[in-house]
């Protein structure tokens, strides 16, 4: 694997899982956290919506990006998404999914067919991580509440520990110290073991009617780069510095449009709706 590859499995594995997972359903009791969890029932009151992720992942030899575009009915579960990834070197083809609310489709080339790969259930990507959150009383360092032209922003400031936390616990549920485990992914183990996180930000904002609008969460880390020898060996070197985090955007709800688009990729996937 080359270090770029290296990097990219790094990003997908460690980055996806802590933003897919740490920010699923929870809850605590605090003004700003009540505001913002009104904001996401009133999100979640919509009949459908269309949005946009960015995950990102910036370091001293590059910026990677994974933007998606989904757009749902929250009524049915019928869903489409779209999604790029960039690098360096510019823009990697655009994956197609659909879901009729039962089964999950792929387009490869203009082809649709049954897919278990990005979408492993019929759940509309990254819905959850967008509309509940998942952090204690404790964990939160600072809140501050700013209103808009349109609306309100919500900024939390999370504790150095909160990351750390919810590093241990997928650490602890990884099988990759397991007999036989691939020497690779135990070398991503333990760089994941040695990463430390700061500055861990989420910003909310909802519009005048109270509907949850956007969410960003960032945070910087150091660990231990990995390092290729001459040989092909991977081994740990010294610590290095990154800004990771990702960010989602409303950007209509109960929208006509919305309904088009469906209806059009349905027919697109074969379906007769």
């Amino acid at each position: 694997m080359d270090k770029k590859t290296i990097q990219a499995v790094t990003v997908m594995i460690f980055t996806g899982l802590l933003f897919l997972q740490s920010l699923f359903a929870g809850g605590v009791a605090s003004r700003e956290t009540g505001l913002v969890l009104s904001a996401m029932r009133s999100l979640r009151r919509a009949d459908n919506v269309h949005y946009t992720v960015e995950i990102y992942h910036m370091q001293n030899d590059g910026t990677m990006l994974q933007t998606q575009e989904i757009w749902a009915n929250l009524l049915t579960g019928m869903w489409a998404a779209e999604y790029s990834s960039t690098d360096a070197d510019g823009s990697m083809p655009v994956l197609k999914e659909f879901c009729d609310g039962n089964q999950v489709l792929s387009s490869n080339a203009g082809i649709w067919s049954p897919w278990s790969g990005y979408s492993d259930n019929t759940d509309i990507p990254n819905f959850a991580a967008f509309s509940d959150i998942n952090y204690e009383e404790e964990d939160i360092a600072e809140a501050e509440s700013i209103e808009t032209d349109d609306g309100m922003k919500i900024v939390f400031s999370l504790a150095d520990t909160y990351l750390e936390r919810e590093r241990d616990v997928l650490l602890d549920e990884s099988s990759w110290e397991q007999e036989g485990a691939d020497d690779g992914l135990e070398l991503y183990y333990e760089q994941y073991e040695n990463t430390s996180f700061e500055n861990i930000t989420l910003i909310y904002t909802m519009d005048a009617d109270g509907v949850l609008t956007g969410m960003e969460y960032s945070f910087e880390a150091s660990r231990p780069q990995i390092l290729i020898g001459s040989g092909g060996q991977v081994e740990l070197g010294e610590q290095e510095r990154y800004l990771s985090g990702a960010k989602v955007t409303l950007l209509e709800y109960n929208s006509s449009g919305v309904e088009e688009k469906l209806a059009e990729v349905a027919v697109d996937a074969g379906y007769d709706k």
